[in-house]
C-alpha cells in the first residue's frame, strides 16, 4: 500500500545517500580535519536534495509522504550521528596528539 511504498523510498534513498556521504568522510580520514568537515556539508546538501526529489517521486507514486519522510530520516539520524561522531573522534585524537608534543 501507499504507507509501506513511502516507507521503502524514504528508507532506500536514506539509505543510498547516507552510503555516499559516509564514503565521501571515509575518503576524509587522513586529512586535514577542514576535509572532513567538508565531507559533512556535502554529505548534508546531498541529503536536502534528496529528501525533496525522494518526496516529489513519492507524491507522484500515491506513496504516504509522511512514510517517505519517516523512513528518509530514520537513516539519515543514524548516518548523520555517525559521520559527526567520526569528526569529533578525529578532533579528540588530534587534540591529544598535540597535548603529547608539547
Amino acid at each position: 500500500g501507499p504507507v509501506r511504498l513511502g516507507a521503502l523510498l524514504g528508507l532506500g534513498s536514506g539509505t543510498t545517500t547516507g552510503l555516499v556521504a559516509g564514503a565521501l568522510v571515509l575518503r576524509s580520514l587522513g586529512k586535514p580535519v577542514s576535509a572532513t568537515l567538508q565531507a559533512i556539508t556535502v554529505g548534508m546538501l546531498l541529503r536536502m536534495v534528496a529528501v525533496a526529489a525522494t518526496l516529489v517521486v513519492g507524491h507522484r507514486l500515491g506513496a504516504e509522504l509522511l512514510a517517505v519522510a519517516g523512513g528518509f530520516f530514520a537513516m539519515y539520524l543514524t548516518g548523520q550521528t555517525m559521520e559527526v561522531g567520526s569528526a569529533f573522534a578525529r578532533l579528540r585524537a588530534q587534540a591529544r596528539l598535540q597535548e603529547q608534543k608539547a
